[in-house]
C-alpha cells in the first residue's frame, strides 16, 4: 500500500530487498535447504564451471557472466527515502514464507505454462543451476 498511498511513488520503480549482498551459490543453498524443510524435496545444486563469456551446457543460450556468480545486491535506499520503507524480513525467512504460501496455494500455479522443451526435460526434476 505504500506505493499506492504515496504521490512520490507515481511512475517510480523500487527494489524491495534485504539490502544484504548474496552470492548465487549462497542463494541456491538457502533455497535448497528451505525446499527440503518446507516442501520435502531436496533440489540438487549443479555447479557448472565456465570461463567468462562461455555458453552453458546445461541451460541453452545462457552465457556466463562473471558478475552473476559474485554477490548480488539491490539497493533499497530509494524505497526508504521516498516511502519510508525498510525490510522487516530476512532473505531465508522471506523465501520460507513464500514457499509455504506456494505450497498452500498450489492450485494457483496450474495456470502457469512452461515451454514444451523445459516441461519435457525437467518435469520430474528439482534442480538449481549455479
Amino acid at each position: 500500500n505504500l506505493c499506492i498511498d504515496s504521490t512520490g511513488a507515481v511512475g517510480e520503480a523500487f527494489n524491495a530487498s534485504t539490502g544484504v549482498a548474496t552470492s548465487i551459490v549462497d542463494l541456491a543453498c538457502v533455497v535448497s535447504s528451505i525446499a527440503s524443510e518446507v516442501l520435502s524435496v531436496k533440489p540438487q545444486i549443479i555447479y557448472e564451471e565456465l570461463n567468462q563469456g562461455s555458453f552453458s551446457q546445461l541451460v541453452p543460450e545462457k552465457r556466463r557472466n562473471t558478475a552473476v556468480l559474485q554477490n548480488l545486491w539491490l539497493s533499497n535506499e530509494k524505497a526508504k527515502k521516498i516511502l519510508g520503507w525498510s525490510p522487516k524480513t530476512g532473505l531465508a525467512d522471506g523465501i520460507r514464507r513464500e514457499m509455504i504460501w506456494a505450497r498452500n496455494h498450489f492450485d494457483r500455479w496450474k495456470t502457469i505454462h512452461y515451454s514444451s522443451s523445459l516441461s519435457e526435460s525437467y518435469e520430474q526434476t528439482s534442480f538449481i543451476t549455479v
